[in-house]
């Protein structure tokens, strides 16, 4: 059985389930953080390095298309929920390729060639697959996580800036 053959069937049981969660967390959930993520910084930007006076203004702006600090809170809150929920599903896709191996190992009912052969081959896919997904989605997180950081600190900044310049 060639190497190729061996991953497309294995595609055909548990690896399905690997690359389904691989898709979803890179196509979904790396697709809307990073949307978010972006928007996030733009927002910031046009306030956190503003002169307080302006950024306060900016925030106490009651016009809806103007940045306002609630709205911005609760984009940190929607790009730490999704940047979490990426982080997660990536640490979980080795796992679950070794949860493939494990099954597929204990499905060893006979001690036959082709049974082994068969099961070892469905063990092997599956790890495949979970360090595959992982690997990629670990090279999609560090420029996700700089900018998640980055946004993290500009919002910081922001509302220090903003409670020092109510208090005075």
């Amino acid at each position: 059985m060639t190497f190729f053959s061996a991953i497309a069937l294995g595609l055909m049981g548990y690896d399905i389930l690997v690359v389904v969660l691989i898709v979803f967390n890179i196509g979904f959930i790396a697709v809307r953080l990073r949307g978010l993520s972006r928007q996030l910084d733009d927002n910031l930007k046009k306030v956190v390095y503003l002169p307080i006076t302006e950024a306060l203004k900016s925030l106490a702006s009651e016009k809806p298309e103007e940045t306002n600090l609630h709205k911005l809170r609760l984009l940190r809150e929607r790009e730490d929920r999704l940047y979490y929920s990426f982080v997660s599903v990536t640490n979980i896709l080795p796992l679950l390729g070794i949860l493939g191996t494990v099954v597929a190992l204990m499905q060893i009912d006979s001690f036959t060639t082709e049974t082994i052969s068969k099961n070892f081959m469905a063990a092997l896919t599956s790890t495949f697959w979970g360090l595959v997904g992982a690997t990629l989605c670990k090279v999609l997180e560090g420029p996700i996580a700089a900018r998640v950081e980055a946004n993290r600190e500009n919002f910081v900044m922001l509302v220090e800036t903003a409670i020092k310049g109510e208090s005075k």
